[in-house]
């Protein structure tokens, strides 16, 4: 079962580690809570699931928690190996997260727009969702196995459609991106994601080092500062959409994207 934490003012520090043998559980949980720090700790998993989609820590419905100089090793999961959703105040800080991907299915079948699901690359090392005033600062966020080469493409069918929850029915933008039952976006995920942009604002992504992202940066929020970050060897190395409005991008290094260094749209 993952460590839960439900209580206010809780302390866990120190330089043990926590393997979680369970692929379809989160490492850490903590919910409800206040005023929690977490520090120093390193985080594995021993076994994988191909459609995990469990975070490593996860925190939802917090305040002021603050998550700093983790060592996340190997949680490759569609999940995140940091993700916060609807919590305020957050702070992650010199964290290390090495290894966040994997193979998987993103299902899009329930939208009518997309209506297909398909095989991908895919995960997140640090998320947040529907979050106010979250500082992400100075972690490393790099990938050394999952990689989109021609080869890992072939060998897992990478972009090919497949069953999804429910039937494919091509929607508009579905029949845009599918041609012949194969679809190129098959780089899936985010080094970073701050998603939510009618919550999420007042968030700072500052001094992060991403290496062999899909999209370094991915931002849908308002009121935010991207700044000082570097991303090398990525899809897409800033990307701002889905209803972002008043960003600061300054200041950031991106070497080596395939496709946009910055996309505003």
């Amino acid at each position: 079962e993952p460590l839960r934490i439900t209580a206010d003012g809780v302390a866990l520090i120190g330089h043990g580690t926590i393997v979680q043998t369970n692929p379809r559980a989160h490492i850490i949980e903590i919910s409800g809570a206040k005023n929690v720090r977490i520090e120093s700790l390193t985080l594995r998993r021993r076994h994988h699931d191909q459609r995990m989609r469990h975070d490593g820590v996860r925190c939802n419905d917090c305040t002021n928690v603050t998550l700093d100089r983790l060592r996340i090793y190997d949680n490759k999961s569609q999940g995140a190996a940091i993700r916060l959703a609807d919590c305020r105040d957050a702070t992650i800080d010199s964290c290390l997260i090495v290894n966040y991907k994997t193979i998987g299915v993103d299902d899009r079948t329930r939208n009518p727009l997309q209506g297909y699901a398909f095989r991908c690359i895919d995960g997140n090392g640090i998320a947040a969702q529907n979050s106010i005033g979250t500082v992400i600062r100075d972690n490393r966020i790099v990938e050394h196995d999952v990689l989109p080469t021609e080869a890992m493409q072939q060998r897992h069918r990478l972009g090919t459609l497949t069953d999804g929850s429910e039937p494919s029915q091509l929607g508009d933008l579905g029949r845009r991106a599918v041609r012949n039952d194969y679809t190129p976006h098959w780089h899936q995920g985010s080094a970073i994601v701050v998603s939510g942009p009618i919550v999420t604002r007042h968030a700072q992504i500052i001094g992060n080092y991403i290496e062999n992202a899909a999209q370094g940066v991915d931002m849908h929020c308002d009121q935010t500062l991207c700044s000082n970050n570097v991303v090398r060897s990525a899809k897409i190395g800033l990307k701002a959409t889905h209803g972002s409005r008043n960003l600061v991008l300054d200041g950031n290094l991106l070497s080596g994207v395939d496709l946009w260094g910055i996309v505003l749209n």
